[in-house]
């Protein structure tokens, strides 16, 4: 299947079609595949990657060999994915009917989003969503705060939570309590106003 796909691409750039690759070669034993993207591919890529309906993401493999867990390769791939956008949110990929509790599995998701926030400069707003149904929490929204932030006021922190909401600032992961996040309403940026 791979020498199928190594051979399509040598032909679309035979007719002039736009290369994928400048470099593709795969080593005679065939367990190592060494490519370079084309320029143009990357320019394009980077373009969509910045469109908010964009599923791509231009992944470092040096960042994702740093990573010791699936949940934070999970979280890493996510949180590259929204970084380019105006507003950077994704929600975490876990769901209660898929998986444990919340409660159950929380501290292990703090834990990459501390990881993350290290490793990528990033500060990070986890907000449990509680379903009016059941009265659990059944997705968490993950808002990123870049050092240079366009969030505005009163868009950042929400004005009320049912499950308490983490600030991930430098790596450190705390909860916020009622409190604080009353008085942080109008800030822009998770560490302060």
């Amino acid at each position: 299947m791979i020498a199928r796909g190594m051979k399509a691409h040598t032909n679309l750039q035979a007719q002039g079609g736009t290369a994928i690759f400048d470099f593709l070669k795969r080593r005679e034993d065939g367990r190592k595949i060494t490519f370079r993207f084309s320029d143009g591919y990357v320019r394009d890529s980077l373009r969509r990657s910045n469109d908010r309906t964009s599923k791509f993401a231009m992944i470092d493999v040096d960042t994702i060999g740093r990573l010791s867990t699936p949940k934070q390769i999970l979280f890493y791939t996510r949180a590259v994915m929204a970084q380019g956008s105006t507003f950077p949110m994704f929600t975490l990929p876990w769901s209660a009917e898929r998986t444990a509790p919340w409660r159950d599995v929380k501290r292990s998701w703090l834990s990459a989003a501390e990881r993350l926030s290290k490793l990528l400069g990033q500060d990070y707003l986890l907000e449990p969503m509680v379903d009016a149904e059941t009265d659990e929490v059944s997705r968490v929204k993950v808002k990123i705060v870049k050092k240079v932030s366009a969030w505005g006021p009163e868009k950042l922190f929400p004005r009320q939570a049912d499950q308490s909401v983490c600030a991930v600032i430098s790596g450190k992961a705390r909860s916020l309590s009622k409190s604080e996040l009353q008085e942080r309403r109008k800030w822009t940026r998770a560490d302060s106003p």
